[in-house]
Formats: structure tokens, sequence, C-alpha cells
């Protein structure tokens, strides 16, 4: 089962990092790339542990389970997105679906509640330290990239959850 999760975490990070990489340079992530990512962890979570790991079947989540933890996440989200106006990405909706395919229904909503706690004290720090203007007073921070704190509230789910 160690085996396992090491392994599954390999194939999330595998797609997590260049979308990480990509929101904090340029806001943007690559939808195709995630669909991909969910679409190869949901077939590694419902079919291919049993063949690379020989665990048996009472190990795996339901395929029903996996779609209604990646629906909830995706309308925490849209909820999420709405009630701030669009201040979240569209893209980052979508890569909390993904998520949830990594993390479970109830790892997810762990993952969840981490990133945003991890993403609040980032934007209260760099709003405390950020960067003065000309007349001394602090830049406001206007834009966080959130996909670097979802994943890292899914790790953090994932490994001590």
């Amino acid at each position: 089962m160690e085996r396992a999760l090491i392994f599954e975490t390999a194939v999330y990070l595998a797609f997590a990092v260049p979308s990480c990489v990509s929101d904090i340079r340029s806001f943007r992530i690559s939808l195709p790339l995630i669909f991909l990512g969910a679409l190869l962890l949901f077939s590694l979570r419902i079919f291919g542990f049993a063949l690379l790991f020989g665990l048996s079947p009472d190990f795996f989540l339901s395929a029903g389970s996996l779609v209604l933890a990646a629906l909830t996440s995706a309308l925490l989200f849209l909820l999420v997105r709405k009630m701030c106006a669009g201040g979240m990405g569209l893209g980052d909706v979508f890569f909390a679906a993904f998520t949830a395919v990594y993390c479970g229904f109830h790892g997810n909503l762990v993952a969840a509640a981490l990133s945003a706690l991890s993403g609040l004290l980032f934007f209260l720090l760099a709003s405390l330290f950020g960067k003065k203007n000309r007349f001394g007073r602090r830049r406001r921070v206007l834009a966080v990239p959130f996909v670097p704190f979802i994943t890292f509230g899914a790790l953090l789910s994932r490994l001590f959850f």
C-alpha cells in the first residue's frame, strides 16, 4: 500500500508541478494536461493498482466515489469563484477536481481546507512584507496563483490524514 501511495503521488506531481509553474508564471494552466492527469489517476485508482501492486479489490475506491469527489470539489470551488466575483480562475476549479481524484472524497475536504489556510497565510504574509511603492505604502497583493496551494493541501492531506 505504501508503494501504491508513492506511485500515485508521483503521477499526481507529474501533472501538478507543471501546472503550478504555469500558474505562477502566467496565471494559466493547461486544461488538456489536467484532464489527461485526471483520467490517468482515475484509471490507476480503479484498475491499475491491482495489476501493478497486487492489491485486493477492497482497497479501491469505487468509480462513483471518485466522480462524486471530483464533482463536489468542482462545485465547492465554483461556489468560491462566484463568491469572489471571479477572483479564482476556472483553471483552479478544474485543478481542484483533478486533485479530488487523487485525494478521494474525504481527503479532498481536508485538502481544500489546508489549501485555503495556506493560501490565506501566504496572502497575509505577502501583504505584510511586500514591497513598498514610491510613497512608502505597501503594494496591494491583487492576485495569488492558487494551484500551488491546492497541490500543497493535497500532498499534506494524502501524507498525513
